[in-house]
């Protein structure tokens, strides 16, 4: 059993990378990514399969978080390494995938930049034959949840 490695495409974000990496280095964004009205955005897009999906709870420090979520179970997230302003490397440390996320952010121009998403999961080969494409347009969609951060908004 190999690492699998998944890409998303680069989203545009209008604002500048080391604005982006300094929110993408704590885990403060999740408080956006898991708001209600995020959360009903992307069940929504996803339709009925998504219907399924619950984010039951979640604790967010500065340098972990963990959470659960319906059918998935809990995932334990922590920073691995930080590259200012351009790339940041998280691990799943429990649950039942082991997996790295990392985002990856380049400059545009001075008020934008561009980010892309790579997931790296431990999975069998029936298991990638199972869920490979979902899991294309699942780091899709983290990819756009993080683009769309109002990042000139967070604290």
């Amino acid at each position: 059993m190999g690492a699998k490695v998944y890409k998303s495409e680069y989203k545009n974000t209008p604002y500048n990378a080391a604005n982006v990496f300094v929110h993408l280095s704590t885990f403060d964004f999740l408080n956006f990514v898991f708001s209600t009205e995020n959360i009903e955005r992307i069940k929504g897009e996803a339709g009925q399969k998504a219907s399924n999906f619950h984010v039951k709870k979640y604790s967010v420090d500065k340098e972990s978080c963990e959470f659960t979520i319906n059918p998935i179970g809990t995932i334990s997230l922590v920073f691995v390494d930080k590259k200012a302003p351009y790339h940041i490397q998280i691990k799943n440390i429990k649950g039942p995938l082991k997996f790295n996320l990392d985002i990856d952010i380049q400059t545009i121009d001075a008020d934008s930049c561009k980010l892309q998403v790579v997931l790296s999961a431990e999975l069998n080969m029936m298991m990638q034959m199972m869920i490979g494409k979902k899991v294309d347009k699942v780091v899709d969609k983290i990819a756009e949840s993080l683009s769309l951060i109002p990042f000139d908004k967070l604290a």
